[in-house]
């Protein structure tokens, strides 16, 4: 965060819109001023020494690798744990990708909180109420991100 000395207003210093340097130079320079200036204690900075490490935001296409690694291993542990057989539409996960670009800013772990939410929580309530966690076929057909809560259509049987 930055602050207008004029207004006293507090806004964001950098933004997803910024490239990675930029990023970096701003968040850096705000730790300087935060030590030399505000603070008045340079001398701990100086103990910090060059090890700042500023990380980027998650990217769009980062955060669609995390949210695609993350639904393959749900399906890759129904699979090999409980022989359930988990098919996720592409509609789902459009809606689901849709969903996790809108929340950016939470970074990785935002992606995985949304995941929980709209597809692992209602999964596995279906899975339990429908007596499904053996030897099953389950799809996830449907995600309605409109409704409160999130409508989940999920459909599933024994297989044979």
């Amino acid at each position: 965060y930055q602050t207008d000395p004029m207004t006293g207003q507090r806004s964001l210093a950098v933004s997803t819109d910024d490239e990675f340097e930029a990023v970096e130079e701003k968040v850096k320079k705000g730790i300087f001023d935060y030590f030399k200036l505000q603070l008045g204690r340079p001398e701990i900075l100086n103990r910090i020494g060059e090890n700042i490490v500023v990380f980027d935001f998650i990217r769009e296409e980062s955060a669609k690798a995390i949210m695609e690694s993350q639904l393959d291993k749900i399906i890759r542990t129904l699979k090999t744990e409980n022989n359930v057989e988990l098919t996720i539409t592409d509609a789902s996960r459009e809606t689901l990708l849709g969903r996790v670009m809108g929340n950016l800013e939470n970074g990785g772990r935002g992606v995985g909180n949304i995941i929980e939410e709209v597809i692992l929580n209602p999964l596995s309530s279906y899975l339990l109420d429908e007596d499904l966690l053996n030897n099953s076929i389950v799809t996830i057909e449907n995600i309605n991100t409109y409704s409160i809560p999130i409508d989940v259509t999920i459909t599933g049987h024994k297989a044979e």
